[in-house]
C-alpha cells in the first residue's frame, strides 16, 4: 500500500468532500425519484396494452445486460486513476484513461458486430413471448436494434461516470442519468397520437439519444476542462496499464456479471414463468422499494471513492470508522423500509390512482426482506470494494448465480406465485453479508 501523508486541513478537505457529494448526490437522486415515480404512470397512459409496456420493460432489461459487460473496465481504471490524481501525475492518468477507452471502444464494436447479427437470427416474438398479432416481428426486430444501437452507445460513454468517480465528482454521475430519464418522462408525456407499433418503435429511438447525449455532453467538458492534460489517445495506450486494469477490472466483472444474473433476470422470468402482465406488477413494486437502495447507493459510491483515497494514503483508522457509520446508515434505511412497507398500499394508491393494484402480503414481504438485504449487500461491498477486497464477493456472487435460476423454475411449479423469484435473491445474496462481515471486522482488528 502507497502511504502518502496529508495534514489536518487535508484531511478534513477530504471529509467535507464526501459529505458534500453525498448531500449533493441526495438533492439531484430527489429529482430522479420525482422522475421515476411519475415515469410508470406516464408509461402506462403511454402504452394501454400492459403486454407491449411489460415487453418493453423485458427488453431494456435484457439488453442492459451489456452495459455490464465491460469486463469491469469502468470500477478498475476508477481505482487505479485515483491514485494517479492524488499525485497529479497526468502521464499515468492518460496511459489509464487511453488504454480504458481503447478497450472499451473494442468491446464496443465486437458487441456491435454479434448484437446486431443475432437480431437477424433470433426470432424475438419468442423470446420475448409475445404474440405476433400484438406486435409483428418485423417491428419488434426494429425496436431491439434502435435499443441495442443504445445501449452499446452508451456503454462506451459511460466510462465518463468511472472517471468522475475518481475525480470524487460522484454527485455528477446521479446528475447524468436524471437528465436522460427526464428526457424519456417528457416524451412518454406528450406522445399519444401514434399506434402501439409506432410507440414502441418511436420510444426506442428516443431512449437511444436520451441515454447518450447526456454522457456524450460531460465527457466534452471533462476532457475541455480539468482533464485537459489527459485527453485519450490511441498512442498513450500502454500494454502495461491495460493489463493492470484488466486484471482488476475482471475481479469486479465477475462480482458484475454474478450480481446481474441474480438481479436483473427477474423481469426475464417472471416474463417466461408467468407472464408480461406480472412484469408490470413487478416494476411497481421495484420501483418504489428499489428507490431505497437507490438512495442508499448515493452514499456507498462517494464512501468507495473515498475509501480508496484513503487506502492509497495509508489512514486504516479512517476507513474503519466509515465502515461503522456506513452500518449505521443501513440500519436506518431499513427502519425507513419497514415504514414504507406499512404505508405501500397508501402510496400506490395515491401514485396509480385509477390504475392502483391491490398490494398481497406475501409480495410485499418478499420485497421488504430483498430491499433490506441489497442495502447490505452495498454497504460491505463498498467498503470491499475501496481496499480491492474482492475475492468473498466473487465466490458468494456467483454461488448466488448458480442457485438462483434453477430455485426459481423449481419454485414455479411447486408455488406458482411470482413473487417467490423475489425471495429466492434474498436467500441467494444474504450468506455473503454475513461473510464480508466477519472478514472486514477481522480485518479491522488487526488494526486497533
Amino acid at each position: 500500500m502507497i502511504k502518502i501523508k496529508r495534514n489536518g486541513v487535508l484531511n478534513k478537505v477530504y471529509n467535507d468532500r464526501m459529505i458534500r457529494n453525498i448531500l449533493l448526490a441526495f438533492l439531484i437522486k430527489g429529482g430522479s425519484v420525482v422522475v421515476g415515480i411519475l415515469t410508470i404512470p406516464a408509461y402506462i397512459d403511454y402504452f394501454p396494452n400492459t403486454t407491449i409496456l411489460g415487453i418493453w420493460y423485458t427488453l431494456l432489461s435484457l439488453l442492459t445486460w451489456i452495459s455490464n459487460f465491460d469486463f469491469g473496465i469502468g470500477n478498475g481504471m476508477r481505482n487505479y486513476l485515483t491514485k494517479a490524481i492524488i499525485t497529479k501525475n497526468y502521464r499515468s492518468m492518460q496511459k489509464t484513461i487511453s488504454s480504458a477507452y481503447l478497450i472499451i471502444g473494442s468491446i464496443s464494436i465486437l458487441f456491435a458486430l454479434v448484437g446486431f447479427t443475432l437480431t437477424y437470427i433470433l426470432d424475438w416474438n419468442n423470446i420475448l413471448n409475445v404474440n405476433d398479432h400484438i406486435i409483428q416481428s418485423k417491428a419488434l426486430r426494429y425496436t431491439v436494434q434502435v435499443t441495442l444501437f443504445g445501449v452499446i452507445g452508451q456503454f462506451f460513454f459511460k466510462l465518463i461516470a468511472s472517471i468522475l468517480n475518481a475525480m470524487e465528482k460522484t454527485a455528477l454521475t446521479s446528475l447524468l442519468p436524471l437528465i436522460s430519464n427526464t428526457l424519456v418522462l417528457f416524451f412518454v408525456s406528450i406522445s399519444t397520437n401514434l399506434t402501439e407499433e409506432q410507440k414502441i418503435i418511436t420510444l426506442s429511438w428516443v431512449y437511444t439519444l436520451a441515454m447518450n447525449i447526456p454522457y456524450l455532453v460531460a465527457t466534452i467538458i471533462v476532457f475541455a476542462g480539468p482533464l485537459r492534460k489527459a485527453v485519450p489517445k490511441i498512442k498513450r495506450y500502454d500494454v502495461t496499464t491495460a493489463k493492470r486494469v484488466l486484471s482488476l477490472g475482471g475481479c469486479f466483472f465477475s462480482i458484475q456479471f454474478a450480481l446481474m444474473i441474480v438481479t436483473i433476470t427477474n423481469e426475464i422470468l417472471i416474463l417466461k414463468l408467468y407472464g408480461a402482465d406480472h412484469v408490470v406488477s413487478f416494476q411497481i413494486y421495484n420501483k418504489i422499494f428499489y428507490t431505497i437502495v437507490v438512495f442508499f447507493s448515493l452514499i456507498t459510491n462517494p464512501v468507495w471513492a473515498a475509501v480508496t483515497t484513503a487506502s492509497y494514503e495509508g489512514k486504516e483508522q479512517r476507513i474503519m470508522k466509515i465502515y461503522n457509520m456506513l452500518l449505521m446508515l443501513a440500519g436506518l434505511a431499513t427502519t425507513t423500509i419497514l415504514v414504507i412497507a406499512f404505508a405501500f398500499q397508501f402510496i400506490v394508491n395515491i401514485w396509480l390512482k385509477e390504475n392502483t393494484i391491490t398490494i398481497e402480503v406475501s409480495t410485499l414481504i418478499s420485497f421488504v426482506l430483498y430491499t433490506i438485504v441489497l442495502i447490505f449487500c452495498y454497504a460491505e461491498s463498498a467498503i470491499a470494494n475501496g481496499i480491492n477486497k474482492l475475492n468473498i464477493q466473487i465466490y458468494c456472487y456467483w454461488i448466488a448465480a448458480i442457485l438462483k435460476i434453477p430455485l426459481c423454475i423449481m419454485a414455479a411449479k411447486i408455488v406458482g406465485k411470482w413473487d417467490t423469484i423475489i425471495l429466492i435473491d434474498s436467500l441467494c445474496l444474504f450468506p455473503y453479508i454475513i461473510t464480508q462481515h466477519i472478514i472486514l471486522r477481522k480485518e479491522f482488528n488487526k488494526i486497533k
